[in-house]
């Protein structure tokens, strides 16, 4: 028998579990079983879905708070990566995957416009009007672009939340646009 407290072998009998104390009552013929895998796992904290769920609300915080509670929800995913079912563990791997894309996101328009900033400057040499036109220009489109990324990173946690509202895997977290 197993403790489903605490999945520790019970002698055969046992009214109470020797590790936990839990009620034999309370106990099963096996141990916690994974249905996707079909194999043996460790007892796993009923929260870590609501883990994720968090996770997805410090990445939509993020937006507010210039990442830094999606800094603290990509550790917090690291963390519990390897605790959850393989349910959990898809989200988790899906929000570590939509963090890191977005810093490359984000760090490519900031090349991006430093680039553009560096030919419009230059073009002011020539003439003062196409270089002010230029970095209009790119002010534009680096705040459109800012913009785009910030509706991706809302629109990838609203889509996870939803999946996880299903109690449904992400089945490709490594994708760049949207999971179905």
């Amino acid at each position: 028998m197993y403790c489903t407290a605490c999945s520790q072998t019970m002698p055969p009998g046992a009214k109470f579990c020797g590790s936990c104390g839990t009620a034999a009552a309370a106990a099963d013929a096996g141990p916690v079983v994974s249905p996707a895998t079909a194999t043996p796992a460790r007892a796993i904290p009923s929260d870590t879905a609501n883990h994720a769920k968090i996770i997805y609300f410090m990445n939509l915080a993020g937006v507010l708070t210039f990442g830094v509670t999606s800094l603290v929800g990509l550790v917090w995913a690291y963390v519990s990566r390897n605790e959850g079912t393989d349910l959990t563990r898809s989200h988790f791997d899906y929000q570590i995957a939509t963090f890191t894309k977005s810093v490359i996101l984000g760090f490519a328009l900031l090349v991006i416009a430093g680039i553009m900033f560096g030919i419009s400057f230059a073009a002011g040499f020539v003439s003062f009007a196409l270089g002010s036109l230029l970095a209009s220009l790119v002010s534009f489109a680096w705040g459109v672009g800012g913009l785009g990324l910030v509706i991706w990173n809302i629109a990838r946690s609203v889509k996870g939340l939803l999946i996880l509202g299903r109690n449904a895997p992400i089945r490709n977290a490594r994708v760049w646009g949207l999971p179905v």
